[in-house]
């Protein structure tokens, strides 16, 4: 009687076993953030930064916003940084043209909870998508769910740009400050 019930136990723990690991490996499977998309998006900023030559300059514009600059001729060239909002994150990869100073190419991933969704305490749902500004082209393109879900062209560039402004003008004053005292920037590479 004793060995039935361990043996009965035994299939049960193996039963509820096997669904976890395939509710698990359902979960794992389905896939909907936009990391494929967005690991593309992060090897050409690296790639633009190694084909070009593009030098690194170890500085921090906000202590809250992680950064990383690379410059060619004493101007920035690209920019990634990363804000936190609350149980989120928003990333930025910003293409600057080579010939000036104006702003190619802008990427924003933003994932952020689903507030709508989630009942109380912190939420399990969020969203993942990323807008691409092809500012030569005057193209957008948002992604969810590794897709294209969206694509239009637009007539001017919303000015939502203060920050990003603020700290382009800061990082490149104090890049020129570091040159200037005869200090060596860090090389170009990417961490």
């Amino acid at each position: 009687m004793v060995c039935k019930f361990f043996c009965s136990y035994k299939k049960s723990i193996l039963i509820y076993s096997l669904v976890f690991a395939f509710a698990l490996l359902f979960l794992c499977l389905k896939e909907n953030n936009n990391e494929k998309i967005y690991t593309i998006l992060k090897n050409e900023f690296k790639d633009s930064i190694q084909l070009n030559n593009y030098q690194y300059f170890k500085y921090q514009y906000d202590g809250l916003t992680p950064q990383k600059t690379f410059f060619h001729n004493g101007k920035i060239k690209c920019l990634w940084f990363r804000t936190n909002p609350e149980l989120g994150f928003i990333e930025y990869i910003l293409f600057y043209s080579k010939k000036n100073n104006y702003l190619e190419k802008c990427v924003i991933r933003e994932v952020l909870p689903n507030w709508e969704k989630h009942k109380k305490g912190k939420p399990t749902n969020f969203t993942d998508e990323i807008s691409v500004f092809d500012l030569n082209k005057k193209i957008v393109r948002i992604y969810t769910n590794n897709e294209l879900s969206l694509q239009y062209k637009f007539t001017e560039v919303i000015q939502n740009n203060n920050f990003i402004a603020r700290m382009k003008i800061q990082t490149e004053l104090d890049y020129k400050k570091q040159t200037q005292n005869n200090l060596e920037p860090q090389s170009s590479h990417t961490r």
